[in-house]
């Protein structure tokens, strides 16, 4: 083998990791192309929309620029359907600010909000990311991003003190563990749309973790939040229906009950299609019965 041949392989893992890079890169997803075909998609949905046309089915509509799965495609959907009002919003549970459902808003259309983590190493990099995120729509009015514990008794603290008060266009709450009590608790803002992680073990059953919780999600990793059914149990309550699901069943999409209409039909429960990972995730639910759970 001469010369070449030797480095042939090296240099072949080399350059398919760099491809990986460039093409996984977060810069990539706030390029001026990706801008351009994101802001023409929502002008579509917003056209036809405005129009009286009829929208996709919002459940072919996903796809993800910075979000988990498939939020970030869902909530444009949504957006067209309803327009982008104050265009600001709340995110609690924001990991690095790279994986969450507020950062392609932000980032691709020039949002503004606040960003919360209890996770110092995931707030640095968030904080990293935004202040040399320079090529972004967002770069002159960053987002505040701060490190937290979010709870029900300062989650309406931490977003006065963010500067965010009365309407907003999104609130999303995904913090491992008193999610329902927070959306419950919050009055500093009024949200056209809210995304509450939904926690798949607990199937079709209406059941919430109680507050203050006696165990964690240390103890089991299923041990947290509420099901789908209590979560749209305490939408409707608010004002709120529920008009979509990620395709994996773990994130609930709300509007409030007045916007949308036919091209944002409320969702009736039980679902009758579940993702694999939804259904083996509620065979876990014996595994929960040993911990404290409330029935709504």
């Amino acid at each position: 083998m001469g010369l070449a041949g030797r480095f042939r392989k090296p240099l072949d893992k080399l350059a398919y990791f760099l491809a990986r890079r460039v093409l996984n890169s977060p810069f990539e997803a706030t390029s001026a192309s990706t801008r351009a075909g994101l802001v023409a998609l929502y002008t579509q949905y917003r056209t036809a929309a405005l129009s009286g046309g009829n929208l996709p089915p919002i459940e072919e509509c996903g796809l993800r620029v910075f979000s988990q799965t498939d939020e970030d495609g869902i909530l444009l959907r949504i957006f067209g359907a309803i327009g982008m009002g104050t265009q600001t919003f709340v995110e609690f549970g924001c990991a690095d600010g790279l994986e969450n459902n507020t950062a392609n808003l932000c980032l691709n259309f020039g949002w503004h909000g606040f960003m919360a983590d209890a996770d110092p190493a995931s707030i640095a990099r968030a904080r990293q990311f935004h202040e040399t995120a320079w090529n972004a729509t967002s770069w002159l009015y960053r987002p505040v991003i701060g490190c937290h514990m979010v709870s029900p008794e300062n989650a309406d603290t931490l977003i006065e003190e963010a500067g965010l008060r009365g309407s907003i266009d999104l609130l999303s709450i995904d913090i491992d563990s008193t999610d329902y009590w927070v959306w419950k608790a919050i009055k500093s803002v009024r949200p056209r749309v809210v995304v509450m992680e939904v926690n798949p073990a607990m199937g079709d059953r209406s059941l919430v973790v109680p507050y203050p919780m006696k165990f964690t999600r240390a103890q089991h990793p299923d041990y947290y939040g509420a099901s789908l059914a209590a979560y749209t149990a305490l939408g409707c309550s608010l004002g709120y229906k529920l008009v979509a699901l990620n395709r994996l069943g773990f994130n609930a999409f709300f509007v409030e009950r007045d916007l949308g209409g036919d091209n944002l039909p409320e969702v009736a429960l039980p679902l009758p299609l579940k993702h694999p990972y939804a259904l083996e995730a509620e065979k876990r639910f014996s595994q929960l019965e040993q911990y404290p759970l409330q029935s709504l």
